[in-house]
């Protein structure tokens, strides 16, 4: 598929040796498509849902891809029914949940896990323990 085959190529393209099994890697998952599919996942109705809920969850890459796997064969309606997707992302979750799948396979790990915390809050967390070490 032209989607599949982009993303590849996109990973690729970052020249990073993932050649062998990294079950040992350590891999986050962060934004609202990784909670949004964690939340899925776990059957939190989108309006009972906070994302704190889900951190520290681990997101199988065979949870990802049966997810995906649902998703695809239903249309934009039926999947405004599914537990832990807002309307806010229905259009967008299918090309997320590829996204997700296509790094789990090419890092080689089998989950990932969730964080509600940002990514710009991991840089500010380590440039204030790089200052605090620098004392």
């Amino acid at each position: 598929d032209f989607l599949t085959k982009h993303i590849d190529q996109w990973l690729n393209r970052l020249k990073l040796d993932f050649s062998r099994s990294h079950e040992k890697l350590f891999v986050a998952g962060t934004g609202g498509t990784v909670t949004t599919l964690a939340l899925m996942v776990k059957g939190t109705p989108a309006e009972d849902a906070f994302v704190e809920s889900v951190g520290g969850m681990r997101l199988t890459r065979q949870r990802v891809e049966a997810l995906f796997l649902k998703m695809k064969a239903m249309c934009t309606e039926e999947r405004l029914i599914l537990p832990g997707l807002d309307e806010g992302r229905v259009s967008i979750i299918l090309a997320g949940c590829l996204v997700v799948m296509r790094i789990l396979h090419f890092v080689k790990v089998h989950y990932l896990t969730v964080s509600v915390s940002s990514l710009l809050e991991g840089i500010l967390l380590n440039q204030l323990e790089g200052n605090q070490n620098a004392k």
